[in-house]
C-alpha cells in the first residue's frame, strides 16, 4: 500500500475515534441521559466553530488572545553576545530581518491563530515552487515574506510515516487554497521546509494541539445563556406593562377603537409619551427586574479556572489594571513559564533556527545565541513606592540597620545608584541648596532625588503605556 494511502487511512482512523469520543460526552446513568443534549451543547466542534465564536464573542476573544499579547509584549532580544556594544553580524542580520518584515507581530499573530484551531503556520516566502523542497536562502534579504495561517487555511496533507525518520509523526506536504493566485481555489501543495508549524497544548499528537476555546465551550454558552437571556428578560420586564380598563358605558365606533390601538401601540413602541384616552383607564402592572450578576460572576469564574487566566484580567484590560497584585504575579509566573516551555522553543528558535539552516541567517559565534525576553512587572510604579515608604520605618522601629536604602532603592525603587544620577554627593544628606537663581545645582542631593523622580515618573508612564 502507498504511503499517501497510509497517511490517509490513518487520519481517517484517528478523526473517527475522537468523534466516538464527541458523542460519549455528557452521557451520565449509563447513557440513560445526555447533559450536552439537555444543555444544548454542540458535541463535536470545528474549526469554523471556534474562529465564529472569536470574532463575535468578547470573553472568547480574550481566552485566545489574552496569553499572546502577554507573551509577545515588550522588546525581545536575539543575541549571541549580551554585550550591547558588540554587534555581531548575526545579530545585525537579525534586526535587519526583524525591522523589514516586523518578525514580531507575525510572531503574534501566527499565536493567536494557533489558539483558533489544531495549529497555525508560518510560510516563508521563497524562491522556488511551494511544492519543493527549499534547501537555501541567499541572506535575510533572500526571505521574500513571513506570512501566518490558521488550519483553515492550510490542511494537512501527508505525514512523515517512516518510524526512522526524526520527523516521524510530523507533517510532509500540507495543501491550501490561499496561495492560488488564478482565483480558481486550486489547492496547493506547500512543503514542510516552507513552513513553521505551531501547534499550542500538544498531548497524544505531535503536530495537532487543543484550540484555547475548547475546554470552556460549555461554560461559554453558559454564559451566553445567561447574559443573553437575562438580558432579554430585563428588556421585557423593564417595561412595566398597562392595563386598559374601558368604561362599560363607553360606546366607541370601528374607527376611534383602531385609533385609540394605533396610539396605545406607538406609546409601548416609545413613538409618543401622550395617549388620548376617553373612557380608558390604564393601569400600570408592577414588575420586578431581576439581576443576573451573581449569575455570570460564577460562570466567569469557572472561565477563569479552566483557562487559566484571572477573572480581573480576563474580563479587564489586556494588561489586568484592575487586577491585584497578587493575581498580577500568578498572571506573570504564567506567562514567563509559557514563554520558556512554549513561545520560545515551539515559536521563536523554531524560526531562528529554520532561518539559519536556510543560510538566511549567520551561524551565530560559537553557534548559540540566546532569547532576552522583556521583564515582567508585579507591581506598579505607585505601589513601589507605597513599599519602599513602610520598608524605610523598619530601622526606626527595630533600632538597628535592617535594610540599607540603597537596598531600597535599588531592589524595590529599581532605580540606579544615587552617585549615577546626580553625580558625587558633596553636601549634608538632607539639606535643599538654595541658589541665587531658583535652580538647583547639579551634583547636590536634591538634584539627585530630582532626576530619581523623574525616573520614577517615566517607569510608570511606560506601564501605563
Amino acid at each position: 500500500m502507498a504511503k499517501k494511502d497510509v497517511t490517509l487511512r490513518s487520519l481517517a482512523s484517528v478523526a473517527a475515534s475522537r468523534a466516538g469520543l464527541a458523542e460519549l460526552a455528557g452521557l451520565t446513568f449509563g447513557g440513560e441521559r445526555d447533559l450536552y443534549e439537555a444543555l444544548g451543547y454542540k458535541k463535536e466542534l470545528e474549526g469554523s466553530d471556534h474562529r465564529g465564536r472569536y470574532e463575535r464573542g468578547g470573553i472568547a476573544g480574550r481566552i485566545v488572545e489574552a496569553f499572546p499579547k502577554a507573551t509577545w509584549r515588550g522588546i525581545i532580544k536575539v543575541v549571541d553576545d549580551v554585550d550591547p556594544n558588540n554587534l555581531t553580524p548575526f545579530q545585525t542580520e537579525w534586526e535587519l530581518l526583524q525591522k523589514r518584515l516586523r518578525v514580531y507581530s507575525i510572531l503574534l499573530r501566527a499565536d493567536i491563530l494557533a489558539g483558533l484551531g489544531r495549529f497555525s503556520v508560518i510560510l516563508i516566502g521563497a524562491k522556488g515552487n511551494f511544492e519543493s523542497e527549499l534547501t537555501s536562502i541567499s541572506g535575510q534579504e533572500g526571505v521574500l515574506y513571513l506570512t501566518p495561517y490558521s488550519q483553515l487555511d492550510f490542511n494537512i496533507k501527508e505525514y512523515v510515516v517512516d518510524s526512522q525518520d526524526p520527523r516521524f509523526g510530523l507533517p510532509l506536504i500540507y495543501t491550501t487554497t490561499r496561495l492560488d493566485s488564478t482565483g480558481d481555489d486550486k489547492d496547493t501543495d506547500v512543503h514542510w521546509s516552507r513552513v513553521i508549524h505551531i501547534a499550542d497544548g500538544i498531548l497524544d499528537e505531535q503536530a495537532l494541539g487543543m484550540p484555547r476555546l475548547q475546554q470552556p465551550w460549555n461554560k461559554l454558552d453558559d454564559l451566553d445563556k445567561v447574559t443573553g437571556g437575562g438580558s432579554e428578560a430585563f428588556w421585557l420586564r423593564a417595561h412595566q406593562g398597562y392595563q386598559l380598563d374601558a368604561d362599560p358605558d363607553l360606546e366607541m365606533n370601528d374607527a376611534e377603537a383602531e385609533e385609540l390601538s394605533d396610539e396605545i401601540t406607538e406609546f409601548i413602541n416609545g413613538y409618543r409619551r401622550i395617549v388620548q384616552t376617553r373612557g380608558i383607564k390604564m393601569n400600570p402592572l408592577g414588575s420586578d427586574v431581576a439581576s443576573f450578576k451573581d449569575q455570570a460572576g460564577a460562570i466567569l469564574d469557572q472561565i477563569s479556572g479552566i483557562t487559566g487566566i484571572p477573572k480581573r484580567i480576563l474580563i479587564g484590560s489586556e494588561r489586568g489594571e484592575l487586577a491585584s497584585t497578587q493575581d498580577r504575579a500568578n498572571w506573570n509566573d504564567r506567562v514567563e513559564d509559557r514563554r520558556t516551555q512554549f513561545a520560545e522553543p515551539v515559536i521563536l528558535r523554531q524560526l531562528v533556527d529554520r532561518l539559519i539552516l536556510l543560510k538566511a541567517l549567520p551561524v551565530p559565534d560559537e553557534e548559540e545565541y540566546e532569547i532576552l525576553w522583556p521583564k515582567l512587572q508585579n507591581i506598579d510604579a505607585v505601589e513601589r513606592s507605597e513599599i519602599a515608604d513602610k520598608l524605610s520605618g523598619i530601622n526606626k522601629k527595630i533600632g538597628g540597620t535592617i535594610i540599607l536604602p540603597a537596598e531600597i532603592r535599588a531592589e524595590i525603587l529599581e532605580l540606579p545608584p544615587i552617585e549615577d544620577v546626580g553625580g558625587e554627593i558633596d553636601i549634608e544628606e538632607g539639606v535643599t541648596p538654595d541658589t541665587e537663581d531658583g535652580e538647583i545645582e547639579e551634583g547636590t542631593i536634591a538634584a539627585a532625588e530630582k532626576k530619581s523622580f523623574h525616573l520614577l515618573m517615566n517607569l510608570r508612564k511606560s506601564q501605563d503605556g
